[in-house]
């Protein structure tokens, strides 16, 4: 039954437990340290620390200024699903809630229209009691809010409805004093509605097993599936701001410190750990102010994993390097490809910038180019940010003006053939904004490249180019955007979903920050999800790094000051993806079902060789939704010289049987005066081995 409303709170909910008995349903959200239960008088939730209970009692449902009080009836829990009947008058509403690895998720069903829009009543509305002293704060788009009171927050995260034809209605909370409004436009929708909202639930909030005064832990982050570093360049360790690396691991659910890395030559103020980069079994760690090269110069160190065990494989240092470089300041990773900006290199002009591209060659990372704008100039700070998939490489120029200073800001992209390296285009904002520094953040990945602009109208925007067209897309702004928050200041993609940092967001207090993510839709992106640490706070300027590696999102939030001041952390999200958003696993939906590379509405086809399909790649006419592929589609290629090819039928679900080719069909001519023509045997795909004459005159 599809979902009215989904109120998604951002728990974490792995481990979790269950206990069900005759009055109500017992959950725990043990990371988080967040229980909860969930009876006929509503969902409670115990939120660590807090003096009291915070009970969120479905009140009233109903339309604008037609609200019919309801009564809570059966309490039923099956697969993972407890839901609680509610009766109204003239209809009933079902109440919700689901646990499972992906979190704790709260919302509602209503099987059909209200009796209040037969009335002509408008919209509808869910009226949720607030109990036990909470207040309940709305962001300004409507799409979320916080609940505060006694000494605890609980974050609802973002709302947005879809009706049967996939069609997006208009949803947001209002506040109420002591209660919590859902209000759903569904004007001219098709029933059922359903929402479907990203879930994003803290998976962890890492931290270093020795923190330290000002250290600066998570300065930058990146992320690789089960595995995640994190930059700590002022750790003194090995003399003052000398810096290190955290590598973390996931297992479980859980995330464990695998290593400390740190450079095999260490000295003070390096600041080793300022940027990483991480693919798979290699990581790739910046230290911009080491000085091999000259002072402040700069080197990258790559490691490399063996089992569990991390290692010093090399030190870069570019050719040319010269004094204040500051090589290493951002780095990239694609592959066997490493990038680094270099934003101080003066070949061009001073401080017109430069970056430098490296490929593995056998065991051994080699110099292969060096990036400069064509039109550089000075302080243009090319260089400053670096991204690189596959044979393409993007540096961002956040400080070009374009012989002034007006900081627009740039993206250069350079393509590589045959080793060489070449600059395409530069590209610019269509609307371009003095003082915007497109460019503070670039990330490149399956077909588009996107870049932060994060003082865009004082605002922030983020750009998102197509990488073969080398098109605009789209220009992505917050619903909730405010003055000074430095949206776009991090951003990164992958799938094709796109997260972006506002370090400078002011929800949790002044500069606590906050991370958005983007999904695509129909050519276009919408803003999914905001989320913040569950004890974020002001001064954190969380999402000043970010990453995110297919439904993890890493952010940092390195001025934390929970062991001293600016210690840091970071911390991990899991994202569960919209139906029609596109996933690698099941686990990465919350439908649960990633099916021909999209989440599905249900678990079917995905084989390569039935007659369904959920994605418009695979034959469907619409993301998201399992259909039955039309007739003459093909859903089994030959796979041979006698084998053909099968088709849908329109009406059954399988491929139809694998027919081979009849027996007197030839499937292979004569090719000369002693050779023979093959026929198929009418039971095998292949043609028969070539066969030739033998003992037969030819001349």
């Amino acid at each position: 039954m599809p979902s009215l409303a989904a109120l998604l709170l951002a728990l974490h909910a792995a481990p979790h437990a269950r206990a069900a008995d005759d009055d109500g349903l017992t959950l725990r959200a043990a990371a988080t340290g967040l229980a909860a239960s969930f009876d006929r008088s509503g969902l409670r939730l115990r939120p660590r620390g807090a003096a009291r209970d915070l009970t969120l009692q479905t009140a009233r449902v109903g339309c604008q200024g037609a609200l019919t009080r309801v009564r809570a009836r059966a309490l039923a829990d099956e697969r993972g699903r407890a839901t609680l009947e509610h009766q109204l008058a003239g209809g009933r509403l079902s109440e919700w809630v689901v646990t499972g690895p992906g979190g704790l998720e709260h919302g509602y069903t209503v099987p059909r229209p209200l009796p209040c829009r037969a009335r002509g009543g408008e919209g509808i509305i869910v009226e949720v009691r607030l109990a036990g002293g909470y207040r309940a704060e709305v962001s300004a788009d409507g799409r979320g809010a916080l609940l505060r009171g006694a000494g605890a927050l609980v974050r609802y995260t973002d709302l947005h409805a879809v009706d049967a034809r996939g069609r997006r209605l208009p949803a947001r909370l209002v506040a109420r004093s002591g209660h919590l409004q859902l209000h759903v436009d569904d004007r001219g929708a098709v029933y059922p509605i359903t929402i479907d909202p990203l879930l994003a639930n803290q998976e962890a909030k890492l931290a270093a097993d020795d923190p330290a005064l000002g250290d600066n832990f998570g300065f930058s982050v990146a992320i690789d599936g089960a595995t995640a570093i994190a930059g700590v360049p002022f750790d003194d360790d090995n003399g003052t701001s000398s810096g290190s690396a955290r590598v973390f691991v996931e297992s479980g659910g859980v995330w464990s410190q695998q290593a400390k890395l740190t450079a095999s030559d260490a000295a003070s103020n390096d600041q080793f750990g300022y940027a990483v980069a991480l693919v798979g079994d290699v990581a790739a760690v910046g230290a911009p102010f080491e000085d091999a090269g000259g002072t402040n110069a700069g080197a990258v160190y790559v490691f490399t994993r063996t089992g569990d065990v991390w290692s010093e494989h090399s030190k870069l240092v570019p050719a040319d390097a010269s004094s204040f470089d500051e090589f290493a300041r951002s780095i990239a990773l694609s592959g066997d490809t490493l990038i680094a900006g270099s934003r101080g290199d003066d070949d061009v002009a001073m401080n017109a910038g430069a970056a430098y591209v490296y490929a593995l060659v056998g065991d051994a990372w080699t110099e292969q180019a060096k990036l400069t704008a064509p039109d550089g100039e000075a302080g243009e700070n090319f260089g400053w940010a670096v991204a690189v998939d596959g044979d393409v490489a993007v540096v961002g120029a956040p400080d070009d003006g374009e012989g002034g200073n007006a900081d627009y800001g740039s993206l250069n992209v350079f393509t590589r053939a045959a080793d060489v390296w070449s600059h395409q285009i530069k590209l610019e904002a269509s609307d371009k904004q003095v003082n915007a520094r497109l460019g503070e953040s670039v990330a490149v990945r399956d077909g588009i490249i996107v870049g932060g602009a994060p003082f865009d109208s004082n605002l922030g925007a983020v750009y998102v180019f197509e990488s073969q067209t080398m098109l605009e897309l789209a220009k992505l702004v917050p619903g909730d955007a405010a003055s000074g928050d430095d949206f776009g200041k991090s951003v990164s993609t992958d799938n094709k979903v796109i997260a972006a940092g506002s370090p400078d967001d002011d929800d949790l207090g002044s500069n606590s920050g906050s991370t958005y993510v983007f999904t695509p839709v129909d050519k276009m992106w919408v803003q999914a999800i905001k989320f913040q640490p569950l004890d974020g706070g002001p001064g954190d300027l969380f999402a000043t790094a970010l990453a995110i590696s297919g439904p993890s999102v890493i952010g940092s939030a390195h001025l934390n000051d929970d062991f001293e001041a600016n210690t840091g952390s970071a911390y991990v999200f899991r994202l569960a993806f919209d139906q029609g958003d596109p996933c690698d696993a099941d686990e990465d939906c919350q439908t649960g079902a990633c099916v021909d590379g999209v989440c599905c509405d249900d678990p079917c086809g995905g084989g390569v060789d039935d007659c369904q399909a959920c994605s418009v790649e695979k034959g469907a006419t619409k993301d998201g939704v399992c259909e039955l592929l039309a007739a003459d589609v093909e859903c089994r290629p030959a796979a041979g010289g006698c084998d053909e090819p099968e088709v849908c039928d329109g009406v059954n679900l399988e491929c139809p049987e694998d027919q081979f080719a009849p027996p007197d069909i030839i499937c292979r001519e004569i090719a000369g005066d002693c050779d023979i023509e093959e026929i198929c045997s009418g039971i095998h795909p292949d043609c028969p081995d070539d066969s030739v004459l033998t003992g037969v005159e030819c001349r």
